[in-house]
């Protein structure tokens, strides 16, 4: 590889026109892990819930509550911490546990001891439960055979 390398600049090796180097220090402490952050996009709920990783996260701070449907870019820096980037504001989130799902003969089981009432069925010996009655036909009850001419 360091040959391939000192080719290549053999090849393709400019000389600067001007001898003076343009390196400028940033201005203030630049928070180098928030700038090469991982970047996402995530819409908020109504609640300001977002959903990243397969987590959930809130605002961390109790004035940033007000960001309702409103779109927020997620960073993830290299350490792990999850920052929010809305109307350029950085706002720090914190994971919030997500509801634990209910299964589903548990919930039914809850219900039926809530109060809920059995859909009623008839005794054994009621009318419904003897099953379909055979009528006899229109010849067999048809006392006059006379016809009609």
């Amino acid at each position: 590889m360091p040959k391939l390398i000192a080719r290549h600049n053999r090849k393709f090796a400019v000389t600067p026109a001007e001898g003076e180097d343009v390196y400028v220090k940033p201005e203030g402490k630049v928070d180098l892990d928030f700038l090469f952050a991982r970047r996402e996009s995530r819409r908020t709920d109504h609640g300001g819930m977002i959903s990243y990783g397969g987590r959930r996260y809130v605002p961390a701070a109790d004035d940033c509550l007000g960001m309702a449907k409103t779109t927020v870019e997620v960073r993830e820096t290299s350490t792990g911490r999850i920052w929010g980037v809305s109307k350029g504001r950085r706002i720090e989130m914190k994971e919030v546990e997500s509801q634990k799902r209910v299964n589903s003969d548990e919930a039914s089981a809850k219900k039926r001891k809530s109060g809920l009432v059995k859909a009623h069925k008839p005794a054994p010996d009621h009318p419904w439960r003897r099953g379909v009655v055979k009528r006899q036909g229109y010849h067999s009850t048809c006392r006059d055979k006379r016809t009609f001419a």
